[in-house]
């Protein structure tokens, strides 16, 4: 650990030497160095200089001087190796490795001479005494080193020198030069007569002392209630000076306060010429403006954590320090005034007044976001201040407008940072959890990182975790920021550098605002929408864009879509009947399974091979029917829904496409699958002709049957392949055109898919309509079962689809196993299940079941779908209910 933490020393020291920067001055760059600089020292793979190949290139150099008949050079190099091996340390080979690598052409470009200019300058010889006495020499020169008696008589000690006389009283001093000392009267000349005047005006100012002599106070200023103490009277500049002190936050006489209580005027002092009444107007109104002040300086002394209350802290700190400006040039000028002027507290209230109020409005907005919990709202103060800039309109306040919005913007600009950092490198900057964005601890599937990856932050009521005056824009901030990081995972890392995104231009109060913003009719919250949202709008628009083509010419997005529309959807029907009757022919030919996944998969991509927008590789096929049930497979088109179709799209792709909405692609396949199960039992029966096999006078009926059936399914697949699916996939692409962005792609498909699901009666609303159709075309197998069991095979037509199909078994059932393979026809919808073991008297009677049967089950779809209509759903049921009303009429009339 010790090792780590020198290396990471060495780091910082290393940028900061050659960058300029430091851990205070940009946090997040100097982070970004540090982490590159760590990582390409640990990814280093040099090692240590070899020594002794060192040691042979410098012996190798030296013989080369020789060689070239440089023996001077040589020696000198000689000399000077043997001098440095007897102080080498472990750094030396390194050292002389980096010569080695800086020497150019030496034999050509080194001089010999050159080396003297490398010695060190000889030192100076040590100073000695010997040489400051042969400069100076100590002589006796007028008596220098004689010896002096002091005790010795001498004339001339009587004499006084004669010095001007001062005008003050005398001092010591005079004493001494004019030889009459004396102890007393020098003791005397120390004391200085004092301005007895002077100190007594001083005293009479100090009216804060308790020994203040009180004046005689006039019966005007005593208060109408009984006074406990005897008013002071002081002069109109003592009371202005004491504002002054209260204001900037000094102690003050006249105004005190409690450690949290607000300031109180004190009621003992007065002023000669001023009511009682008047004063204390005046006092309380200059107090509440000191306890307002109060609050904000003590505000700017606490400690905040938050990055954009850390810039509110410093600007209203500097706001304050040019309030104190204003203060201490009023107060210079009471103190040496310029000229004459009389000093009241009216004209500096007013004065005062003008120059407080701003930062009044700003000790308002402090109050009221204390009065708010702070972890559940950090973003009170941001958004009162919006509210008062709003109001300051409002009213038509100009000045408190304008100093409002540029308090409110420089911190909207610091809480704006990782907001850029989020739009320009999809990356989360830390900032104390104030950000709307999250991050997943765990890393998710690619398929999944879209919508799962990062969420944004709300409370309990569904707030977002930002400013109200955000929340219409957080969702395409949230977008942009999605966009640049799903553009990273497909490896266009077109990050912005930080100190492009430093450098942008601030939302300052020009930019939102304008240069004459109050002659602007528009509200303050429109101009700052409008401002803010030109600056997402344009980094959405960027990144959105640029996602859409990376979609479209590298992920194959409309491919993708094609694949499907193909594979699911039948859109080319000479693909999707080869496909079907391939499955049909293995159901009914009996021997093996119908479903061996492997068969189906080879077969699929086999007759997907063709097509340009179908990896056939990622097509695969499952089954999920289990053994017993392979023998009643042909008994209902329901078993087809144990047939999945499974293409794996890319992961790209995957992010649009959900799982969920495959499944709704692969029921809907299904279902034209049973439609198709349908069709081609009622096609390859041979009706009987003229002179071959009837069943009595029951022809009519038989024909009867089989053309509603088979008109049923073809209005049927009509409807699915011609009024749904082709009308609602053509509007989704049309709309995935149209979309802004990614997610704006994920809601027009989940919708599409939606609509899909009702439009093809597959949501559980239509669960009864879509049992019924279910069952209408069980119908058709119970009817080809009927109809092929009495007549015979021979009556059918032979099938050659496909060379996978085998054999075809005899039709020939027992008739005890009819009887029980009729049951499983019914799912409750008919009564046809209580026949006798089948004859040709009751054939008759089974196939007028069936065409009851069908009757009732296709009134109960168009009766349910009108109504479903009525109720302004769906436009397509109607168009469905109609065919199947007029398509019954006529048959009613038939």
């Amino acid at each position: 650990m010790a090792h780590h933490g020198r290396i990471n020393s060495l780091i910082d020291e290393l940028i900061i030497t050659s960058t300029g920067l430091s851990a205070k001055s940009d946090v997040l760059k100097f982070k970004n160095i540090q982490q590159s600089v760590s990582h390409t020292l640990r990814n280093s793979r040099s090692g240590r200089i070899n020594q002794f190949e060192v040691n042979t290139r410098l012996e190798g150099l030296e013989e080369k001087f020789r060689i070239l008949n440089n023996d001077e050079l040589a020696n000198a190099f000689h000399d000077r190796l043997r001098a440095l091996s007897s102080i080498s340390n472990r750094w030396t080979p390194e050292i002389l490795a980096f010569l080695l690598q800086l020497s150019d052409k030496p034999v050509e470009k080194v001089k010999v001479e050159d080396l003297a200019s490398l010695k060190p300058p000889v030192a100076p010889a040590p100073l000695t005494w010997d040489d400051i006495l042969a400069e100076d020499p100590l002589d006796n020169q007028n008596g220098l080193w004689d010896d002096v008696d002091f005790a010795g008589d001498d004339s001339n000690d009587d004499e006084v020198i004669m010095l001007p006389q001062s005008k003050g009283p005398p001092t010591t001093q005079d004493f001494i030069m004019h030889g009459d000392y004396d102890s007393a009267k020098a003791r005397d000349a120390l004391v200085v007569d004092l301005a007895f005047k002077e100190i007594d005006e001083i005293a009479e100012a100090q009216f804060w002392r308790s020994d203040y002599k009180t004046q005689e106070v006039p019966e005007h200023l005593n208060g109408d209630g009984p006074e406990i103490e005897p008013r002071i009277v002081v002069t109109e500049t003592q009371m202005v000076r004491e504002a002054i002190f209260m204001l900037l936050g000094l102690p003050s006489t006249i105004f005190g306060h409690d450690s949290n209580g607000p300031v109180i005027p004190s009621s003992r002092y007065c002023i000669h010429h001023a009511s009682s009444h008047s004063l204390d107007h005046f006092l309380h109104t200059f107090a509440m403006m000191g306890g307002q002040l109060r609050v904000i300086r003590e505000s700017t002394c606490t400690k905040e954590t938050i990055p954009f209350m850390q810039t509110f802290q410093v600007a209203v700190r500097a706001r304050l320090q040019v309030l104190d400006g204003v203060l201490s040039e009023m107060q210079a000028r009471f103190i040496a005034p310029k000229e004459t002027f009389s000093t009241t507290l009216l004209s500096l209230f007013t004065e005062i007044q003008n120059a407080v109020a701003p930062l009044l409005q700003v000790s308002k907005v402090i109050a009221t976001s204390k009065l708010v919990e702070q972890k559940k709202t950090p973003f009170t103060v941001l958004e009162l201040l919006y509210d008062t800039i709003s109001t300051n309109q409002s009213i038509g306040d100009e000045e408190n407008y304008r100093y409002m919005t540029q308090l409110f913007l420089e911190c909207f600009e610091t809480y704006l940072k990782p907001i850029r950092i989020w739009m320009d490198t999809g990356e989360l900057a830390d900032r104390g959890h104030m950000f709307f964005v999250k991050r997943k601890e765990e890393d998710l599937p690619l398929a999944s990182i879209w919508s799962g990856q990062y969420s944004l932050v709300s409370d309990s009521d569904g707030k977002f975790h930002a400013p109200r005056f955000l929340d219409l824009k957080i969702k395409k901030i949230f977008m942009t920021g999605k966009s640049v990081m799903f553009m990273k995972h497909l490896g266009h890392d077109e990050m912005t550098d930080l100190d492009t995104i430093d450098s942008e231009l601030p939302l300052d109060y020009t930019r939102v605002c304008g240069s004459e913003a109050f002659q602007n009719l528009s509200p303050f919250s429109e101009l700052f929408s409008t401002g803010l949202d030109k600056w997402v709008a344009n980094k959405h628009r960027s990144s959105s864009q640029r996602l859409r083509e990376i979609l479209e010419s590298r992920c194959g997005l409309s491919r993708a879509l094609d694949a499907l529309e193909y594979i699911y959807f039948s859109r080319d029907g000479s693909i999707s009947n080869q496909i079907a009757d391939t499955i049909f022919d293995r159901m009914d030919c009996g021997k093996g399974a119908w479903n061996d996944r492997f068969i189906l998969t080879e077969f699929f991509r086999l007759s997907f091979g063709l097509l340009s927008c179908v990896d056939v590789q990622k097509l695969a096929i499952r089954s999920l029917e289990s053994r017993d049930d392979r023998q009643s497979s042909r008994r209902s088109v329901k078993n087809l829904t144990t047939l999945q179709v499974n293409y794996a799209l890319p992961w790209t792709v995957a992010n649009i496409v959900k799982q969920q909405s495959i499944s709704t692609y692969q029921r809907i396949l299904v279902f034209l699958l049973q439609v198709q199960r349908a069709k081609y039992l009622l096609g390859r029966l041979q009706l009987p002709k003229n002179g071959q096999a009837a069943i009595g006078n029951e022809n009519p009926l038989i024909y009867s049957l089989r053309h509603r059936l088979l008109w049923f399914s073809n209005t049927l697949q009509s409807y699915l392949t011609g009024v749904v699916l082709s009308e609602a996939t053509a509007e989704m692409r049309v709309k995935l055109t149209q979309a802004e962005d990614l997610d704006e792609m994920i809601a027009v498909h989940e919708s599409y898919i939606l609509r899909l699901q009702d439009q093809c009666l597959l949501s559980d609303k239509l669960d009864s309509i879509h049992q019924a159709i279910t069952s209408m075309l069980d119908l058709t197998i119970l009817f080809s079962d009927v109809y092929t069991e009495y007549l015979g095979p021979k009556l059918s037509k032979p099938t050659d689809r496909s060379a996978m199909s085998q054999s075809r078994p005899s039709r020939v059932r027992r008739k005890s196993q009819s009887s029980d393979d009729e049951e499983q026809h019914t799912d409750g919808n008919a009564n046809i299940i209580d026949a006798p073991p089948l004859s040709k008297p009751l054939i008759g009677d089974r196939l007028r079941k069936i065409h009851l049967t069908f009757n009732k089950l296709c009134s109960f779809v168009q009766a349910g779908l009108q109504g479903l209509s009525r109720t302004g759903a769906e436009p397509c049921w109607e168009v469905l209910a109609d065919m199947l009303a007029t398509g019954l009429q006529r048959k009613a009339g038939s």
